[in-house]
């Protein structure tokens, strides 16, 4: 058995909404937030709010602060079905986030963010993604090279979150205590609704002292995708993405050595409406140490969300198949 409890603070976006005020919303990569409309004061009606502009002087020229705590219990028992310690008291986890989004006109922009993961009580003392004291979480800056109405090229490098698809491959896991980020570069073409991203990354390996965060250089990553409307289902959305990763001492049951894999995804959604879905689907091949990998999956979830007064119950099927 397993018991988690998870307390979430955030700014109460609820009185905005009851208020009939349109306005930006909290996004899970915090660096997609937009408040530059806040600076209409007129349009500011959560406590918080100030915060979320500050001007710097200049048009356009601001910061935006945010943060996140989250406080996390965990009880297992019988953990691998009997086979892993027990730990009868349970333990206690902290994560605190902490960003400034600066933002210097329409061209240029720099985002910073800290992270801190703590661990008290458990047995055997914390995970390698349990604890870091204080670490540079995310630092980069993005210049916007060409922005012309709907369409814009950016360049962004540095220290960054990154997710795609469902985040089964490339994801901050939000899972552990201590968020994943990434170093490298990329390179985002938006048209109208339509979005590509080209990246070249090497994941951040998490060390528990303060500020000692480096790059992993055992691991490289780079990939491409595309997202936009799907044309098949009205207020769907489709995405093709491709991923390369090179482990240079990947550890597996048949030894250790070099594993090279390629996969390529393809992503239909929809989460709008009384029915949703996503739907996802994997193929992927390369080898370790010289020998063939192949490999595929698939996943499905359907769902149907019921209004029932204040109460919006969702009821859905998921099924994975990842032989």
């Amino acid at each position: 058995m397993e018991l988690r409890w998870t307390l979430l603070l955030w700014s109460s976006t609820l009185v905005a909404q009851q208020a009939g005020v349109t306005r930006p919303a909290y996004q899970a990569f915090r660096y997609d937030e937009d408040w530059s409309s806040l600076a209409d004061s007129s349009r500011r009606t959560d406590w918080l709010d100030p915060l979320k502009f500050i001007s710097l002087g200049r048009s356009r020229w601001f910061v935006t602060l945010g943060g996140e705590i989250r406080e996390r219990f965990e009880l297992l028992d019988e953990p691998g079905f009997g086979t892993g310690p027990e730990d009868q008291n349970g333990y206690f986890l902290q994560r605190y986030l902490l960003s400034g989004d600066f933002h210097f006109g329409d061209r240029f922009r720099f985002f910073g963010e800290l992270q801190s993961g703590l661990e008290y009580g458990r047995n055997g003392g914390g995970r390698p993604t349990d604890i870091d004291k204080l670490g540079l979480h995310q630092a980069f800056f993005d210049w916007k090279l060409v922005r012309s109405g709907d369409r814009s090229i950016t360049l962004r490098v540095g220290r960054q979150e990154l997710g795609f698809g469902s985040g089964r491959l490339i994801s901050p896991a939000e899972g552990l205590n201590v968020r994943r980020s990434m170093d490298g570069a990329r390179l985002i073409v938006t048209s109208g609704d339509w979005v590509w991203n080209a990246t070249a990354l090497r994941l951040v390996k998490t060390s528990p002292g303060v500020f000692d965060d480096t790059p992993d250089h055992t691991q490289t990553y780079w990939g491409a995708g595309v997202v936009g409307p799907n044309p098949l289902w009205k207020g769907a959305k489709v995405a093709i993405h491709y991923h390369g990763l090179d482990r240079k001492n990947a550890v597996f049951e048949k030894g250790a050595g070099r594993a090279v894999r390629h996969t390529l995804g393809l992503r239909a959604w929809k989460t709008e409406g009384a029915w949703d879905f996503n739907y996802e689907g994997f193929a992927q091949w390369g080898s370790f140490r010289g020998m063939p990998i192949r490999a595929w999956a698939l996943s499905e979830d359907t769902g149907y969300t019921f209004g029932l007064g204040r109460f919006k119950p969702r009821f859905g099927l998921r099924s994975d198949i990842d032989p």
